[in-house]
């Protein structure tokens, strides 16, 4: 219990008046706000009558408050209550302080219009009552709308947190094997017919949690007409989308991503069978190749060092067999390039040189420094020595990160 109102003039008349006119004012203020804010219409389990039970809590509340009688109210149990259920119908948060914003207006309009015919009070107090009155309304509505949202909040991240943890039980059960198949298209609405392409994407520093299934969402929203995601960590997340069509896979190379962001994806795979193909691509290449911290990598790529890396200890061993000598060397940064671009092309200098910005000499020049260095020839169509060739440079570039 606390002493009244703090100000020279007593709170009462304010507290008479909701005595008399507060029923009925509430009652009304509900009528309005579920006309003037069309969000709560139709987003069952919002009803009038909730929220009219809800604006009535309040009352007894308020008077408490304007009177001393609390100086730190708790939201009423019903306007918690409301609060939850428009949380659950996903009524937009702006719309439920919205609703504050009106009431507060509502409540203060009345009060004035009661003041300024209410001739026993004189000019002096009702100045005072304005006042004074004005600052505790607007205390009392600031501490219901705090208080509000933070349950609206609470009720919203505990939905968000089911909702994640059974998307993620459909889908591994879809990539198991063993069920979700109806539930990813009906319950998740994701459809498994056209091609799909999987995808790791994690972030090398800040924590992203959730937005980064975002951040890939909205770089592929013109090549995507579905997609699905869930977090498997605080700063990575797999997903999955399906592709307007195999010709825009290419554009997934071009992604623009915050620096600290990469992501690895699958090939384009048709079906529920390309839905898991193209997952289990993307982890391997994450996986693999995540250490040379390239901000997008393709599995149709690096499908070959993929495989190859599958056995560590033997793809590298291939590569110490096929490049040692060359790797010792101190010019390798150089030759090494050289050799790969030489490989791609065919053993074509010429294209080799228009590819590295080189004389189509100095490319010749190099390649027999590197047969010099090997003690053989290089034999463009030796798969051992491309696929050893692909493991080093890419080893190389995780080494440099």
């Amino acid at each position: 219990m606390t002493t009244p109102h703090r100000g020279t003039v007593s709170l009462a008349p304010l507290v008479r008046w909701l005595d008399l006119r507060g029923d009925e004012l509430f009652g009304n203020l509900a009528i309005e706000l579920w006309r003037e804010i069309p969000e709560m219409r139709g987003t069952a389990p919002v009803t009038l009558p909730g929220l009219e039970a809800s604006i009535r809590s309040h009352l007894p509340r308020l008077k408490g408050m304007l009177s001393g009688e609390f100086v730190s109210p708790q939201l009423p149990a019903a306007a918690s209550e409301f609060a939850t259920r428009m949380a659950e119908a996903s009524v937009p948060l702006p719309a439920v302080l919205r609703a504050y914003e009106l009431g507060h207006a509502a409540l203060w309009n009345a009060f004035t219009s009661h003041l300024r015919s209410a001739a026993e009070i004189s000019l002096n107090d009702r100045v005072e009552l304005l006042e004074h009155g004005s600052t505790q309304l607007f205390e009392y509505i600031r501490r219901m709308t705090g208080q509000t949202i933070t349950v609206y909040n609470s009720v919203r991240d505990r939905l968000l947190t089911d909702a994640t943890s059974r998307r993620a039980e459909i889908i591994r059960a879809v990539l198991a094997g063993t069920g979700g198949l109806h539930e990813l298209n009906e319950v998740l609405g994701y459809r498994t017919e056209g091609l799909h392409a999987g995808y790791v994407v994690r972030s090398s520093g800040v924590a992203w949690g959730d937005e980064l299934a975002q951040i890939i969402r909205r770089a592929i929203a013109e090549i995507a007409n579905q997609h699905i995601a869930i977090p498997v960590g605080p700063s990575s997340s797999h997903g999955w989308f399906r592709l307007v069509n195999a010709n825009l896979y290419p554009k997934l190379r071009e992604l623009d991503l915050p620096d600290d962001v990469t992501v690895s994806f699958g090939a384009a795979r048709a079906g529920c069978v390309g839905f898991r193909t193209s997952h289990y691509e993307a982890v391997q290449t994450d996986i693999t190749l995540s250490a040379a911290a390239t901000p997008v990598l393709c599995y149709p790529d690096v499908a070959v060092v993929v495989l190859a890396s599958e056995n560590r200890h033997m793809a590298d061993q291939l590569v110490i067999d096929e490049l040692g000598s060359l790797l010792a060397h101190e010019d390798v940064d150089r030759l090494l390039p050289t050799l790969g671009r030489y490989l791609d092309t065919l053993g074509s200098p010429t294209h080799t040189a228009e590819d590295l910005n080189l004389h189509p000499n100095t490319v010749t020049q190099r390649i027999q420094r590197v047969e010099k260095i090997l003690g053989r020839h290089i034999d463009v169509r030796s798969l051992r020595l491309r696929v050893a060739v692909e493991l080093a440079r890419h080893r190389s570039a995780a080494t440099d990160q």
